[in-house]
């Protein structure tokens, strides 16, 4: 909400701009008079807002009040009266709404009189000839009376109705009617409708509104439900407006929304454990540039911006300097999107080949499923000839383990919370589920199908950008091709978006692997039919990386291209702006707050991932005022009212920064200190191995558990044969590691894993590689709860890191029973802000055979050891 005041010799004149402006005494003390007392020193009091609700009185010796709105409602206690003739000034009543409602006014909400009715014998002191006069102008589209009517007043009979809540009531009708102009119905509609394209501005402070509401549970449902409804009620009002500031504002809120991060841009599970330094350094750089080289707020851009603001009130015209500082961050945000696209255009065209690779391997496994068929039958057709008895038809072994594109659940935000969970969770008794040839090549076209649309969207998203650039420079005001163009733009927005939640859902991790199966024995043991699914498991791997990546290149896309428009549409209103009049001061004023927000809205998004680092690291979350961690409004707007002298202004913004400065300031040494203790040994807790073992001979234990085991031997074999087999790199088991939540491992990250012991039926011909992988994210359990978490945020522009972390071992040569001859935990402290993952995640195992030509027989591993080595800050 903007509360401005200024002194003029007339009087003190007040605006009022927001997106619901309850006048009532507690919010606006300043405009309230008891019974028996009057605002005597008021000249004006103007109110814009989508809704405002008078709850008070508002009592003047004389001026002007002027109340625009979608809807305007009067409560019982609210009226506004005129207790002196006018004398030296004209004095005003004007309305101009959507909605009038006065279902619960009382009888005389507009408390006096049109006319002098009690003249001295001289004549009418006012409302006559070349006299000062009092006059009520009311436009609303719609007038609903007392008593909870259920239709509205009629048109023709909107001006008698208003008279009659006046003190005018009963008089004659030549007496008052000069003094009304009063118009209902598609008239009014009109009249309000270009008001609000052309200078209302609480779109403006409706917009703020959301983002704020937004901003507090950016990840709630109930919060999302309620903005997605707001911005499709709001878009096509704030669309028809010249100022593109509301309209961008809803795209950023649109753009959360769907892709369900907050207004930063980050998911829920957005928690950089990586380059903590480097997050320092760039959060400190930040700070200094908007609050000077100290920290402290006595310089720096902000406070420029402060010397702006306050003299923005006896401004001639627009400073040329601050606008570039707004340029020159938009023209940085721009590089880096340029720098996304260009990213994003070379691993589409990457996916568009290895889709089409995929599908031309499906078509070999279809062909070859065909030929193996038509060979099957023609020897059963020789056989029926010759008398012989037929092959029977028999369900065979499995081929192999099939690897579908999988996104990491961490990547949907919100909604992957639960895939995430089910993913570091137990997989007690989950099925294998077996895939054909047909159907594995009908959900790879499904999917392609998908991507080729979002693909084709994303291509007009990036080329007509320019497009939407240029509607909000030009507020607006495009035709023609240009026009088509921008609205073409717009739905392709919408479809990438929408397209981009169904691939994703599409995409989402089965809960058990699959297995490749034939009912004849011919095709599953069909050497060709094997190395084509050895392929197109490897192309699988890298259409899933592709398209994980993707999935988070997409948001950090949509993000910054909604950054760009909000920063183009401040930038366009100061330009168009003229300072003529003391209105335009105002509204340069306002547009000041909005430019000063998009400078301290990247250092809000560093406090908030510095917060979400340490809170992650250390187990302690640093405690700073709501207003540092929200969607930034800007100091002028947190300070309540801006005083009508410029001294004034100028000192309350610079409390208001010097306060934002000493939180971020804050922030930044409890960083520093965590960081360096993260660092020092003797701040951590002894390493601890915690060991996982599959052993075929295994009796002891939970039945379940032990099958579990059992069942990883058995696809750690079927792989190591597959690989022997010059299929390689198949696909990753998921290892059944369930590790109990105790001291030990609470709050614990993961320093490395050392696989300890390996047991094979025969002795090995050769060495193969064992890895074990990290998806790069998991579950951090502490006392006060859990939390899921993944490494998805990088200190700079650059993008995401999803590509997960393995420790490999050479075995039998490199296995090692003592875990600190191959993790020395001082090595792994120096660099431990780049390996500090969550220990509680879904650990896979992939394999490698360096030189499939040295076995001449596939080595069966009977047992396995791996330890996973943890460690926790004290």
């Amino acid at each position: 909400m903007f509360v401005s005041e200024t002194v003029r010799a007339d009087g003190r004149r007040f605006k009022i701009v927001g997106d619901i402006v309850e006048l009532s005494p507690e919010l606006f003390p300043s405009l309230y008079r008891q019974d028996g007392q009057y605002l005597e020193d008021v000249a004006e009091i103007t109110v814009e807002a989508r809704e405002i609700i008078v709850g008070m009185p508002i009592r003047l010796t004389s001026g002007a009040v002027s109340m625009t709105a979608d809807r305007v409602t009067f409560k019982f206690d609210g009226l506004v009266s005129f207790v002196r003739p006018p004398a030296t000034a004209n004095q005003s009543l004007k309305i101009l709404t959507g909605i009038l409602d006065l279902s619960s006014a009382r009888s005389k909400p507009l408390l006096f009189a049109s006319t002098d009715w009690t003249p001295p014998a001289e004549g009418p002191r006012w409302n006559a000839p070349g006299k000062t006069s009092r006059s009520v102008e009311i436009a609303a589209g719609k007038i609903f009376p007392r008593m909870d009517a259920v239709t509205a007043v009629a048109p023709e009979a909107a001006k008698t109705f208003i008279v009659n809540l006046t003190l005018d009531a009963s008089k004659p009708d030549g007496d008052w009617s000069n003094a009304y102009t009063v118009s209902a119905g598609s008239v009014a509609d009109q009249a309000y409708a270009q008001a609000l394209r052309t200078k209302l501005e609480w779109p403006d402070a409706t917009a703020m509104k959301l983002q704020r509401i937004f901003s507090l549970d950016p990840y709630g449902t109930a919060t999302r439900d309620f903005t997605a409804r707001a911005v499709t009620n709001f878009r096509e009002v704030f669309a028809i407006r010249a100022s593109k500031m509301a309209e961008a504002g809803l795209l950023r809120l649109e753009r959360a929304n769907m892709t369900e991060t907050d207004l930063f841009g980050l998911a829920s599970t957005s928690v950089p454990m990586t380059s903590v330094a480097g997050r320092l350094d760039r959060f400190k750089a930040m700070l200094a540039t908007l609050y000077g080289t100290d920290g402290d707020g006595d310089s720096g851009l902000m406070k420029l911006w402060d010397e702006q603001a306050a003299m923005a009130g006896v401004a001639a015209s627009v400073d040329a300097e601050r606008v570039k500082d707004i340029q020159k961050d938009i023209k940085r945000k721009t590089d880096e999107y340029a720098v996304l696209a260009a990213t994003m255009e070379q691993r589409e065209n990457a996916l568009a080949n290895v889709e089409a690779q995929i599908s031309g391997l499906d078509a070999q496994m279809q062909n070859r499923e065909t030929h193996l068929r038509q060979i099957f039958e023609a020897e059963q057709e020789d056989r029926r000839a010759k008398g012989e008895q037929l092959k029977a038809v028999q369900t065979a072994a499995a081929v192999g383990s099939v690897m579908f594109p999988a996104a990491a659940p961490v990547l949907a935000g919100a909604s992957g919370l639960y895939a995430a969970s089910v993913e570091i969770g137990d997989t007690d008794d989950m099925p294998t589920m077996i895939a054909t040839v047909q159907g594995i090549a009908e959900r790879h076209a499904a999917i392609v199908d998908l991507s080729s649309k979002i693909r084709k969207d994303w291509t007009t998203v990036r080329g007509d950008f320019g497009q939407a650039v240029d509607y909000v420079r030009k507020r607006g005001n495009i035709a023609g091709e240009d026009r088509k163009k921008f609205e073409g733009w717009r739905k392709a927005v919408e479809s990438v978006r929408s397209n981009s939640e169904k691939l994703y859902k599409s995409l989402e991790r089965p809960a058990s692997g699959e297995k490749l199966q034939f009912d004849r024995e011919d095709a599953a043991k069909d050497a060709e039919m094997v190395k084509l699914l050895g392929q197109r498991n490897d192309a699988v791997k890298v259409q899933q990386s592709l398209q994980n990546e993707l999935i988070a290149l997409r948001k950090d896309f949509d993000f910054r291209a909604t950054e760009i428009l909000e920063g183009e549409a401040v930038i366009a209103e100061l330009l168009t702006l003229q300072l003529a009049n003391d209105e335009a001061r105002l509204r340069y004023r306002q547009l000041s707050d909005w430019a000063r927000r998009t400078l301290i809205r990247d250092l809000a998004r560093e406090a908030s991932l510095l917060r979400r680092s340490l809170a992650y690291a250390t187990g302690n979350q640093v405690e700073l005022p709501l207003d540092a961690l929200l969607f930034a409004e800007g100091d002028l707007v947190e300070s309540y009212g801006t005083p009508a002298e410029p001294a004034q202004l100028e000192s309350a913004l610079a409390d208001a920064r010097k306060k934002r400065a000493a939180m971020y300031g804050l922030l930044l040494s409890q960083a520093q200190t965590a960081y360096n203790d993260l660092k020092d040994q003797n701040r951590w807790n002894v390493p601890t191995p915690i060991v996982f073992t599959a052993d075929y001979k295994a009796t002891a234990g939970d039945s379940g558990l032990l099958a579990r085991r059992k069942k990883f031997l058995d696809d750690l074999n079927t792989e190591i044969e597959g690989a022997i087999a010059d299929v390689d790199s198949r696909t990753s088991i998921r290892i059944p590691f369930e590790p109990d939540l105790i001291g030990t491992t609470e709050g614990s990250v993961l320093l490395g894993i050392n696989i300890a012991k390996v047991t094979f039926a025969a002795e090995p011909e050769a060495n193969l590689v064992l890895k074990v992988d990290h998806p790069r994210f998991g579950a951090m359990r502490r006392p006060n709860g859990c939390v899921i978490v993944g490494d998805l945020v990088n200190s700079g522009p650059e993008g995401s890191e999803l590509g997960s972390v393995s420790w490999p071992t050479t075995v039998p040569s490199g296995v090692n029973p003592d875990w600190q001859d191959t993790i020395v935990f001082a090595n792994q402290l120096a660099r431990i802000q780049d390996a500090m993952f969550p220990f509680f995640t879904g650990y896979r195992m992939t394999v490698e055979v360096p030189e499939p030509d040295e076995w001449s027989t596939p080595p069966r591993i009977e047992a396995i050891e791996v330890q996973f080595i943890v460690a926790k800050p004290n």
